[in-house]
């Protein structure tokens, strides 16, 4: 196969809980991506990725987290990658607040945790019954390409990550590349349904971005956002990314993804085409 490389703490517990978002019963607001999903007829296996938006001082943000893990375990299994994203009013926050995180909450205009998008394709505020919904109409759109990543591990906690992306059919769109890591099983506080949890468990947090660009980078085809059918392209490799050594390595993944560009500079991800998650 022809191989194409690019190189291209503390807040009052009464002020958090009166600015997290408590519309439990579906009243939620919705904001659809401007840029429709394209739908290909391919024999590739759509994973799709769910972006919780959260905060350890959101009260009802432990039962958003859990409903979604009940959809995957109970439905959607691997093809679903939670990513629980640590964002929104400083009120809400805590020491797991992730500034990229926010970027992205920010671009999709979300305003009130919970908050969710899947795929960058269907976001809102609020837990409701809008979110299952979603997340269903998305797990059967397919997809042109499938993802495969290759992790390096120079040293313990150093790591360089490439992503390997085959098209099955001919496709036509410009694409990007990213990669998040994520962290699991992280012990701390977290208000719910107000009670504050000292030992509350964290997982899939996003921790960072291996490209500095939290919007990635371009994949390059035959020609600009041209890509071939039964072709194979390579993302540029990640520079080496050292783990923090406050981050438990093992209980790091990697998510690659790849997705379709806006025309809009403030959230230049329009859809998330394919993903695929790694444990380290």
């Amino acid at each position: 196969m022809k191989k194409n490389v690019i190189y291209a703490a503390a807040a009052s517990l009464l002020l958090g809980l009166a600015a997290c978002s408590d519309e439990l019963n579906g009243d939620d607001r919705f904001m659809a991506n401007p840029n429709p999903p394209v739908q290909d007829t391919t024999g590739f296996v759509k994973r799709f990725v769910v972006e919780d938006f959260t905060g350890q001082r959101c009260t009802n943000c432990p039962s958003a987290a859990r409903m979604l893990a009940a959809l995957k375990e109970e439905t959607y299994g691997d093809r679903m990658i939670l990513v629980a994203m640590h964002a929104g009013g400083e009120l809400l926050s805590g020491p797991l607040r992730n500034e990229k995180a926010q970027v992205y909450m920010d671009a999709l205009n979300l305003m009130n945790n919970p908050a969710m998008s899947v795929d960058r394709v269907f976001s809102t505020d609020g837990v409701g019954s809008t979110w299952a919904e979603q997340i269903a109409q998305r797990s059967t759109v397919s997809t042109p390409c499938e993802v495969t990543q290759y992790v390096s591990r120079k040293s313990e906690r150093e790591i360089q990550v490439v992503a390997s992306v085959e098209f099955s059919d001919d496709y036509s769109s410009r694409l990007g590349v990213q990669h998040w890591i994520l962290e699991d099983s992280i012990i701390d506080i977290q208000l719910d349904n107000g009670f504050l949890n000292t030992q509350y468990v964290h997982n899939h947090v996003f921790r960072d971005c291996l490209y500095e660009d939290v919007w990635g980078l371009e994949l390059a085809g035959e020609a600009e956002g041209v890509y071939n059918a039964g072709e194979t392209y390579m993302s540029v490799p990640s520079l080496d990314y050292t783990i923090p050594d406050e981050w438990d390595v093992e209980h790091m993944s990697v998510v690659s993804f790849v997705f379709r560009y806006s025309d809009d500079d403030a959230n230049p991800m329009a859809e998330i085409v394919q993903a695929n998650i790694v444990h380290l």
